[in-house]
């Protein structure tokens, strides 16, 4: 990135202190084009014992996202045309990956560990018509069947939908070459 795009946008901004690196790179590609180079590494992340991403779970992960993508909106504003349907957008996301993380604690028996009720929160505060999304009915019938027995039913399900994925691919290719 240009240092001197970074000095006229006002370098890294603190509020979200655990995703400062995502609204800087948000802003910063608000301001001027962004390339990426297939197969190139890019960039690389060191992993270690004392990463930020290490010590935070889920829910502050969703939290500290979605004011790094408030505080790019904010600071924006005069570059982003769309900027409600870019707020829209993030936010209904944000919901709907909140309640797939709730929804997946059920899949692994985890619901003792995972802040479920936190997460459904978080999701309606971001997203307030959570009944649209589909991770709502996802876990809506996970809580119906229990964290006790959806760990069981899981591979089965799996199963399913790989079952009948396989299955419309075997139709469309016979359809595509007519064997």
């Amino acid at each position: 990135m240009r240092t001197s795009l970074v000095q006229r946008l006002g370098g890294f901004d603190a509020r979200p202190a655990h995703t400062c690196d995502i609204e800087l790179w948000t802003r910063l590609a608000a301001h001027a084009d962004v390339g990426y180079i297939r197969g190139a590494d890019q960039a690389y992340y060191r992993i270690h014992g004392a990463n930020m991403s290490k010590a935070r779970d889920q829910l502050v992960n969703l939290e500290q996202r979605r004011l790094a993508y408030e505080v790019t909106l904010e600071r924006c504003a005069d570059v982003l045309t769309d900027r409600a349907r870019l707020s829209d957008m993030v936010h209904r996301k944000l919901a709907w990956e909140a309640l797939w993380q709730a929804a997946r604690a059920y899949d692994r028996g985890r619901t003792d560990q995972v802040p479920v009720d936190e997460l459904v929160a978080f999701a309606a505060d971001c997203w307030p018509d959570v009944r649209g999304l589909s991770s709502y009915w996802s876990l809506r019938v996970r809580r119906q069947i229990g964290p006790t027995v959806m760990p069981y039913l899981q591979p089965l399900i799996v199963s399913a939908v790989v079952r009948k994925a396989r299955d419309w691919w075997w139709w469309r290719a016979w359809k595509w070459r007519g064997l």
